[in-house]
């Protein structure tokens, strides 16, 4: 199973995924102004690739951001792309 963990850093951020209480990848943000964040790198560790755990990353970003009121920007290819790609995470694009 896979569990997110946010951590907070100073003005950044991130979302770590744990599968069997090992990282498998994680999710990096930074504010652009009061309002939004910019999710500007997404990971997942090679031995875990393929498995679908950057989908699950940006998709808990997009409740991390519902949660705290904010919309969301992506520097970031990969999760830009997810993020395009999924008309349910249109309401929340910054």
């Amino acid at each position: 199973m896979l569990k997110i963990i946010p951590v907070q850093t100073g003005n950044t951020g991130s979302l770590t995924a744990q599968s069997d209480g090992e990282l498998v990848g994680r999710i990096q943000f930074v504010p652009l102004d009061e309002g939004t964040i910019d999710l500007n790198h997404t990971e997942v560790l090679p031995e875990y690739e393929g498995r679908g755990y950057g989908r699950e990353l940006v998709r808990a970003a997009v409740d991390f951001a519902r949660t705290n009121g904010l919309k969301l920007k992506a520097s970031c290819p990969f999760a830009e792309k997810v993020l395009n790609h999924n008309p349910e995470y249109q309401d929340i694009l910054g």
